[in-house]
């Protein structure tokens, strides 16, 4: 027994514009019920969802900048260590010479 049963196209779209309406029905009975029970008026609402809307995007800039800030720092540290690091096969061949004694294949000409 198949669980899925296939529905002719037409069939299918119809469904699709059924949910749609009844979603687009949903939205606005919601809308209504909020604008008639609402504590506030429209300009109020409005007034407060500027605010907040401002407050969000200041935080959000702000946090921006900081990830921002951050970034260019990171940058910048390894920028440095990838100059310091054009020297350093020159430094890590003295650094592994053999206690007492020179690197293979090096000569001292001192």
């Amino acid at each position: 027994m198949e669980a899925h049963t296939e529905y002719p196209q037409a069939a299918r779209g119809s469904r699709t514009r059924s949910r749609i309406l009844t979603f687009m029905g949903g939205l606005a009975v919601g809308y209504a019920a909020a604008t008639l029970l609402a504590p506030k008026s429209g300009r109020e609402i409005r007034s407060s969802l500027s605010d907040y809307a401002k407050t969000t995007s200041d935080s959000v800039s702000s946090a921006m900048r900081g990830v921002i800030d951050s970034a260019r720092h990171a940058t910048r540290s390894v920028g440095r260590r990838m100059a310091g690091g054009a020297e350093s096969p020159r430094q890590a061949g003295e650094a592994q010479t053999a206690p007492g004694g020179e690197g293979a294949g090096q000569k001292s000409y001192q």
